[in-house]
């Protein structure tokens, strides 16, 4: 009987997820910046920040703030890729920067349909 009980429980439970994550119209991803996060990780610089991503599902959109702090030298690229930790995985989103930027720095834009880079072998062709 209790294993019947637990099984009703988790049932129940993976039922509400389901009819919560139908109705969220927005995830929000955040991230601790450093180049040992890399793949291959980057020799320590001194240089880090912070990103938060906002998916709006119900417009189609990426929205990005991205702040950096202590660069030595320009930037060269801002983008998102896909994949696991420790891998590289490819693109999905790129950011246009400047690339005079250096020391303490903001990036943010936002983009639609037409800037995801769809990837199907990562299982990424639409913002669903």
């Amino acid at each position: 009987m209790r294993r019947v009980l637990t099984l009703a429980i988790a049932g129940g439970f993976t039922l509400l997820l389901s009819a919560r994550a139908d109705a969220q119209t927005t995830m929000t991803l955040t991230a601790n910046l450093s180049g040992s996060n890399e793949a291959p990780a980057v020799a320590a610089t001194g240089a880090g920040g912070t990103a938060t991503v906002v998916f709006n599902l119900t417009a189609d959109t990426a929205t990005w703030t991205v702040d950096v702090y202590n660069l030595p030298t320009g930037i060269t690229a801002g983008h998102i890729h896909v994949g696991g930790v420790g891998v590289a995985g490819p693109v999905v989103i790129n950011f246009t920067v400047n690339a005079t930027q250096s020391n303490d720095f903001r990036i943010s834009g936002t983009a639609g349909v037409t800037g995801l880079v769809a990837r199907a072998a990562q299982g990424i062709n639409s913002w669903d």
